[in-house]
């Protein structure tokens, strides 16, 4: 018996939710219908089926099991009697459930938060992390150095303090890691084409990962010796341990992905060599590798270092001499780890200097914590002047007082008082004020370079003005997290797919990111307050002694306890499903999907919502019987 399929026409459909209002007849449904569809940026309103997919990530997400799969017919079913509504309310319900936890709209990434979290509260990892996996490739990098912003918009807040969502991620990827069974996705039929990727950090690796899920043959090239981009050369071990990376690049790599290290992008390779090898399309993702000047007389003498080179040549293991006395200027990420890699390669005092007041340092406050923690001298509002030196090595340094470092606008603009002069003495300075793109391929290749300083990219595809080329990570928008990074990377790989199969790249697109929204007033009268829990890390005093990782991560009793504080604002299933299927009967607080009325169909019928469209573009049945040019959607 073949099987069947419901379709539509989507041309034909005009929106007028007779099958919806067939489908609550039949199920005595309360729920209302919701945009699914951008097209040309004017909605359009499409039917909401549950196209029951193989590996419905609704299934794995329910933390209640109130979502399963029939095993003989792989219809995906809703039980009534088990669904908890996550947690609904009266009066807090129905259409808020179908907006968004607010640590899924703040995350970079659009991880689906409360589905993992939720499921490690009732001790469900493995299905945590192939929640994870779905969006991210890096959930035990993102677990140690992501900024978290999902954490800084948690709802939680309004009871007590967010919950602690990277160190449960943290965790749930360790324990992935230790585990005899590790989780691999699966890989989709094998194709014919072959993908470059240009860069191996965390952009250029997430597109490899969800290319290489959709069959695609990948490969990743790396100047670097070593994979990881700016996650391998730029991330002290004391953060992220090379083992910890080394794991998640290798699951990459175990889905296909082809890493060749040592390949420098317009010199070793070329855009004609690719396509001479049947490369189709190439994205370029080679992130910020140069360092900012501060453009002051004698900037190059000798003991003068910059803190990009100084963090990689530690990173590969070069040789590095630094003084006992080191001078970091800068306030962001990278001059805090400067600063704190300093003191463990032999320095016995670290000054760091930046023009910033405390308050509006760009470093992170925990980088910022563990800085003085750890015994680093933190200078505030002072700017370089002039570089001290004898026989043209480095002495000292002098400073001038900033009395302002942004205008009226926001705009960076310092201002200084020149006459507050002071001076310090020491073996080195390290400069640390940002990142640039090495861009020295662009103009031989001839790929187009943005007013900011980046490749050019279409800010939704990523496509640049070449044909089959796209761009994304840092070097198209500028420094920004492992999160942003993902997101782009995943987005690049939906454009390449898109591409390679001839389909419209826009078309959708403003969809489901563009209308993500956030919960801000959730139910709080049922929780308590509970302490959240708190990272153990190793003492600063022993931690100076060698690059073992700060942070000891959670215990299983812990992660438990804190994914138990989460107050599941929106619902799992909505955040999950990627067709926007899943809803919620505003009476019963309960989910709702279509499961192609399974009642009627085991007594002959179809389902309802097949007999009752007037433009006839739902059909039931064997899909051989069905007019050209309709489009499956099951």
């Amino acid at each position: 018996m073949k099987k069947t399929t419901l379709m539509i026409h989507e041309v034909n459909c005009s929106g007028c939710h007779a099958c919806e209002i067939a489908c609550k007849q039949e199920h005595e449904l309360g729920v209302g219908p919701r945009l699914v569809r951008v097209i040309e940026r004017a909605p359009f309103f499409l039917p909401l089926y549950c196209h029951h997919c193989e590996d419905a990530p609704c299934v794995v997400t329910c933390w209640e099991d109130a979502i399963t799969i029939d095993p003989d017919t792989r219809i995906v079913l809703h039980h009534n009697e088990l669904c908890n509504g996550c947690l609904a309310v009266p009066g807090i319900s129905g259409a808020e459930k179908q907006d968004t936890s607010p640590c899924m709209v703040g995350c970079p990434a659009h991880n689906n938060v409360q589905g993992f979290v939720s499921l490690v509260a009732t001790g469900k990892f493995e299905r945590a992390m192939q929640v994870i996996k779905e969006t991210s490739p890096f959930p035990s990098i993102c677990g140690r150095v992501c900024p978290h912003p999902c954490e800084a918009d948690c709802n939680r807040d309004q009871i007590d303090e967010p919950v602690a969502i990277r160190s449960i991620e943290r965790f749930v990827a360790d324990h992935d890691r230790s585990s005899a069974d590790r989780y691999i996705p699966k890989v989709e039929e094998a194709r014919d084409e072959k993908v470059a990727i240009i860069g191996s950090g965390p952009a250029g690796l997430t597109a490899a990962y969800f290319l290489a899920r959709k069959g695609y043959q990948v490969t990743v090239f790396e100047k670097l010796p070593v994979a990881g981009g700016m996650m391998a050369v730029g991330i002290p071990d004391y953060r992220l341990p090379k083992d910890v990376l080394a794991d998640e690049i290798q699951a990459i790599q175990d889905l296909g992905v082809e890493i060749q290290t040592g390949v420098t992008f317009g010199s070793d390779i070329t855009f004609e060599d690719l396509e001479q090898d049947g490369y189709r399309a190439t994205f370029m993702a080679t992130g910020l590798h140069d360092n900012v000047r501060l453009n002051i007389e004698d900037e190059d003498i000798e003991g003068v270092l910059r803190g990009i080179d100084f963090l990689r040549d530690i990173a590969l293991g070069n040789s590095v001499s630094i003084g006992k006395r080191v001078i970091v200027v800068g306030g962001g990420n990278v001059a805090m780890d400067v600063a704190m890699t300093a003191l463990r390669v032999g320095a016995e005092k670290v000054s760091l200097v930046c023009l910033e007041c405390r308050e509006e340092m760009p470093a992170w406050e925990s980088e910022i914590r563990m800085a003085i923690e750890e015994g680093v001298d933190l200078i505030n509002s002072y700017g370089p002047n002039r570089f001290l030196s004898q026989e043209g090595t480095f002495t000292g340094i002098e400073f001038k007082r900033c009395t302002r470092v942004f205008d009226e606008n926001g705009t960076f603009n310092p201002q200084y008082d020149e006459t507050d002069l002071t001076t310090l003495e020491a073996d080195n300075i390290v400069v640390a004020i940002g990142q640039v793109a090495d861009l020295s391929f662009a103009e031989k290749q001839g790929i187009p370079v943005s007013s900011n300083g980046g490749l050019k990219a279409d800010p939704l595809t990523l496509e640049t003005p070449m044909e089959g080329v796209f761009a994304g990570g840092d070097v198209v928008y500028g420094p920004e997290s492992i999160a942003q990074a993902i997101g782009s990377g995943r987005e690049a790989a939906r454009s390449i797919d898109r591409y390679l199969n001839g389909r419209d790249l826009r078309l959708g697109r403003l969809g489901r990111d563009k209308f993500l929204k956030a919960i801000t007033e959730p139910q709080k009268e049922k929780f308590d307050p509970i302490a959240r829990a708190q990272m153990p890390h190793v003492e600063p005093g022993v931690r100076i002694q060698s690059f073992d990782e700060v942070q000891t991560g959670f215990t299983e009793v812990m992660t438990i306890q804190e994914g138990k504080r989460c107050i599941m604002c929106g619902a799992s299933c909505v955040q999950s499903c990627p067709y926007d299927v899943m809803q919620f009967n505003h009476e019963t607080h309960k989910a709702v999907k279509c499961d192609l009325c399974v009642d009627k169909r085991a007594m002959g019928e179809a389902p309802a919502c097949t007999t009752v469209c007037p433009t006839k573009c739902i059909f039931w049945g064997d899909p051989e019987t069905f007019p050209n040019g309709f489009k499956k959607v099951l």
